[in-house]
């Protein structure tokens, strides 16, 4: 597989992208998920020694074991990363080795995918999953899961717990636990606001049969390549609306004036808007049609989009210290976008609301199907920021027997092109923030 990023150069998209520059301590191997129907853990060790730990299980060996992975930043993932970074990089991998906790699956996901596949095809039903026999992940501690392949170690998933706590580590900017509460407050006042409410659960339904919505962001425009998506319907009705308060500004009238005027003609004949975005007819009578809707994507566009872009600009650090050649390698231009993401170019925002209190409503509420991201690149990491004061969602890792505890404020890193997963039901109101890499932005195939 490659990745051709169209205008500008050609990069491979490789497993090797997932390879961690440090690993913890703490080390647990889990039993093959192919040949067992339970998982369990079968051997551990606290000092980081892979070769013992798989001695510990395998007396002979026809092979030598070579070292997991190296502890320092490869050079030509370095090159890039200044010396106050690279001290805050070995601060932060100290931090890994010591406290944090890593599971092995003896098994080379990729190569096995299709047989890992079927396996699962024969639970027609998501409540029929054997979730009983999974392993569960559900300590204080970030978890790293890694697949082994030619004794060398690769990442899945990492759930990373303590983010948001105040840090003094400068690399880690202090006002992120204040970012993470506005965004917090933002999400809360968007589904207590019962006009907001209406329009979320009646317009930004998906077509996933459990009860969660989804909004979709990033990009406000894409310029004239058949190969780039389009921004997203909900991105063109905020740069609706924005235009129109522009123009109820500079024109001095209120939205029942305008409301029934066919102001895209005006706009039309003073190109006053960037013609790159398709806004169109539908966009504009589409926000006109009531006061709240104009309202909402107003809120979207100057509360909810910005702080979420602001959060964005300090989690990709973790992609740039766990994965630094990744970073380096998606960390571009692309031509003819324009976004204010820095690092990933698009984003989902995940709202669970409660149902009308009936039983059905809620063994479904907030809950997701089993799928995989066709449309994120493989080689790559999507990031889900969790919100909210919620029990239960918590997320399934189907194909490789895993069941992993969420909590408000945890950092979930998935291979989610790869990795079939989805979350159990929810009680009460639970926010998710997704940041992915788009692989039609990069032509990957």
């Amino acid at each position: 597989m490659s990745t051709e990023l169209i205008g500008i150069k050609k990069v491979e998209s490789k497993l090797i992208f997932t390879k961690p520059i440090q690993i913890p301590n703490r080390l647990n191997l889990l039993t093959d998920p192919l040949i067992n129907i339970q998982m369990k853990m079968i051997a551990s060790c606290n000092d980081g020694d892979l070769n013992k730990l798989l001695l510990s299980i395998f007396t002979s060996t026809s092979t030598p074991i070579t070292p997991a992975v190296s502890t320092a930043v490869a050079s030509s993932a370095s090159t890039s990363i200044s010396t106050k970074d690279k001290n805050s990089m070995k601060r932060y991998n100290k931090h890994v080795k010591k406290f944090d906790i890593g599971y092995v699956i003896p098994l080379n996901v990729e190569k096995h995918i299709e047989a890992l596949e079927n396996r699962i095809k024969k639970y027609k039903n998501i409540n029929d999953y054997p979730i009983n026999n999974y392993f569960k992940i559900n300590n204080a501690n970030n978890n790293f899961i890694y697949q082994l392949i030619n004794n060398e170690l690769y990442v899945l998933s990492v759930i990373i717990k303590n983010y948001f706590d105040n840090n003094k580590d400068s690399f880690f900017k202090n006002n992120r636990k204040e970012l993470f509460e506005k965004i917090t407050n933002n999400l809360n006042y968007m589904v207590n606001h019962n006009n907001f409410k209406n329009i979320i659960m009646n317009l930004f339904t998906n077509k996933n049969s459990r009860h969660t919505n989804t909004i979709y962001g990033g990009c406000m425009t894409m310029q004239g390549h058949n190969k780039y998506s389009l921004p997203t319907t909900e991105e063109k009705h905020y740069h609706a609306a924005i235009i129109i308060r522009k123009y109820m500004q500079e024109y001095s009238i209120d939205f029942k004036k305008i409301k029934n005027k066919i102001i895209f003609n005006y706009f039309e004949k003073t190109k006053e808007f960037d013609e790159s975005v398709d806004l169109g007819k539908i966009h504009f009578q589409h926000v006109l049609k009531s006061k709240n809707r104009y309202d909402f994507y107003l809120f979207l566009a100057d509360e909810l989009f910005p702080n979420i872009i602001s959060l964005e600009s300090i989690i990709k650090n973790i992609i740039r210290i766990n994965f630094p050649e990744l970073y380096n390698n998606f960390n571009i231009d692309l031509p003819g976008v324009k976004t204010n993401l820095s690092f990933f170019k698009s984003f989902a925002i995940n709202i669970s609301i409660p149902g009308n209190n009936d039983k059905l409503n809620e063994q479904k509420q907030g809950a997701t199907d089993p799928h995989k991201d066709n449309n994120d690149c493989k080689n790559a990491f999507c990031m889900i920021v969790v919100f909210g004061e919620f029990e239960g969602g918590d997320l399934v890792l189907s194909e490789i027997g895993i069941v992993i505890e969420i909590k408000c404020g945890y950092i979930v890193l998935i291979r989610s092109a790869l990795l079939e997963h989805f979350n159990l039901h929810v009680l009460n109101n639970r926010f998710s923030v997704v940041y992915y890499l788009k692989k039609t932005f990069y032509n990957e195939i």
